[in-house]
């Protein structure tokens, strides 16, 4: 854990963007990050968070879990349209696939 990266869970965008601008890194694998956004993407009642931690950047928002689901595709899945445009609007990549071969079901 890295104070950038608690920042960052915290939704501390000011926090993040010094730390950021001072050369802190998050150092989280990414199935940390993807499994951070894939609980935030999740939920409906998370959307505010998720939107505050996509704010702060410095992470890979198509991040993956150890099943190469992504937020956007838990996102999809749970019919999340906050967080589904929260998630596109940051630039998270629709055409990635899980192991299953599924890209996320956005309609």
């Amino acid at each position: 854990m890295t104070p950038l990266w608690s920042a960052v869970c915290e939704g501390k965008k000011d926090i993040a963007q010094v730390l950021r601008s001072r050369g802190g890194e998050i150092k989280q694998s990414n199935v940390t990050v993807a499994s951070f956004l894939c609980s935030l993407a999740s939920a409906a009642t998370s959307v505010p968070l998720l939107l505050q931690v996509l704010d702060c950047g410095g992470f890979d928002v198509s991040a993956a879990d150890y099943d190469g689901r992504t937020a956007l595709h838990v996102a999809a899945d749970c019919k999340n349209a906050a967080a589904i445009t929260a998630l596109l609007g940051s630039g998270a990549k629709a055409d990635l696939k899980d192991r299953w071969g599924n890209a996320p079901a956005i309609s």
